[in-house]
């Protein structure tokens, strides 16, 4: 389940469906609650905390195992500071069938 707000299942979908051959449906949840584009909302953590807990309000609004989420930045490159690199991470949470709260893959990256 791809939490999203803006309509990320056309940049996501493919890839995975063409990678993993997964199917992917949406979720309309307000992931601006834990961040914005503009700053107006900060975010409590780096972008892979902010992804996990945006794939956990999707998995919690369809009681879901897993689900999928991105978060992006922008920011100066370290090599070149007068260009701004723009990267988007894509992340999973699931659930086990012994607990009903999310948790992230063990094969994730640790946290920010």
């Amino acid at each position: 389940m791809l939490a999203t707000k803006h309509d990320k299942l056309p940049l996501i979908g493919p890839p995975l469906h063409a990678t993993l051959g997964m199917s992917v449906e949406t979720v309309q949840v307000d992931t601006d609650r834990l961040a914005t584009f503009t700053g107006d909302v900060c975010r409590p953590g780096g972008a892979r905390q902010t992804a996990v807990a945006k794939a956990r309000l999707g998995m919690r609004a369809t009681r879901a195992r897993l689900g999928i989420a991105s978060e992006g930045t922008f920011a100066p490159r370290s090599a070149l500071p007068f260009v701004i690199a723009a990267t988007e991470i894509v992340v999973h949470a699931t659930t086990t069938a012994a607990s009903s709260s999310p948790r992230p893959s063990p094969n994730s990256p640790p946290s920010q």
